[in-house]
C-alpha cells in the first residue's frame, strides 16, 4: 500500500516518519556517504517542511515501512534549483503545477534485489497517481544511472533536461515527466503498475463532485492512496 502523508494527516504518520528518517540516514549518509545534514538518528534537511507530501509504503497500516519518497514544491527553494541547476540547459522548470521528487529510499534491510526494484516501481507509480489527485502538471527529479531508464519510461512523457553528468562514483539526470491528457496517463500507470494500481487519470478527468472523485478524497482523507506492488524490471542497479 502506498500512504500519502501531508500537513492534514501528518499527526496519524508521526511513527512512521520518524522511521523514514532514520531509514535515510541510513541509505544516504552511511551507506552512500552523501554529506547531508543530520538531526540525531535522522537525515533530516532544510526541504522537509509542513508543505512536503511524503509517500509511504507499507503492506499494510500497521506494519514497518518499506520504502518512501517525497514531493516538494518547486515554486520555492528545492534541490534541483538550489544544488543541481547545472543539470538543466534551459533553466528548471518551476511553479504551482509544478512539484520536484527526491528522496528515493528502501528500506535498508531489504536484501533483495528484486524486492527493492519491485518498491521503487510502486513509489514510481504512486508518485505518478499522487500528482493526478493533486493537479500536479510535471515532475522533476534527479536520476542516477540505476533509476534513469525506469524515468525515461515511467508512463508519461519524460525527457532529459540537460546532459548526463559525473557525480562521484555515479552519473546523474535531470528529468522532466508530464501528462498529455488524465485518461491516457492513467491508463499508463495502470499499464506500468500491473498489478493492483488503480488509474487515477480516468476517475479524475469528471466533474469534480462525481462519486469517483469522492472516493479519492476519502482515501486520502484516510491516507491510502493505491494497491500492490509494481513491476520489477526496466531498471539494473539500486536506487537512488
Amino acid at each position: 500500500m502506498v500512504f500519502i502523508v501531508n500537513a492534514e494527516n501528518r499527526h496519524w504518520f508521526e511513527r512512521d516518519l520518524l522511521e523514514m528518517h532514520q531509514q535515510r540516514r541510513r541509505v544516504f549518509v552511511e551507506g552512500l556517504g552523501w554529506p547531508l545534514p543530520l538531526d540525531g538518528a535522522m537525515e533530516l534537511d532544510q526541504y522537509d517542511g509542513e508543505d512536503v507530501i511524503y509517500l509511504l509504503v507499507k503492506d499494510d497500516p500497521d506494519a514497518r515501512l518499506r520504502a518512501s519518497v517525497r514531493l516538494l514544491r518547486t515554486d520555492r527553494p528545492h534541490p534541483l534549483l538550489d544544488l543541481f541547476q547545472g543539470l538543466c540547459d534551459h533553466g528548471v522548470p518551476q511553479g504551482a503545477d509544478v512539484w520536484e521528487i527526491s528522496r528515493f529510499c528502501t528500506n535498508p534491510g531489504l536484501t533483495s534485489r528484486r524486492d527493492r526494484l519491485a518498491l521503487l516501481w510502486e513509489i514510481i507509480c504512486g508518485s505518478l497517481e499522487t500528482a493526478l489527485l493533486f493537479d500536479i502538471e510535471r515532475l522533476t527529479f534527479v536520476a542516477n544511472r540505476a533509476l534513469r531508464p525506469l524515468a525515461l519510461n515511467c508512463g508519461w512523457e519524460a525527457l532529459s533536461l540537460g546532459s548526463t553528468q559525473p557525480d562521484r562514483h555515479d552519473e546523474v539526470t535531470a528529468i522532466v515527466a508530464h501528462h498529455a491528457g488524465r485518461p491516457s496517463a492513467g491508463r499508463k500507470i495502470n499499464q506500468l503498475g500491473g498489478r493492483g494500481i488503480r488509474p487515477l487519470g480516468a476517475d479524475l478527468a469528471g466533474e469534480p463532485e462525481t462519486d469517483a472523485v469522492r472516493d479519492h478524497q476519502q482515501r486520502l482523507r484516510s491516507g491510502q492512496l493505491c494497491g500492490r506492488q509494481c513491476g520489477d524490471h526496466l531498471i539494473d542497479g539500486v536506487e537512488r
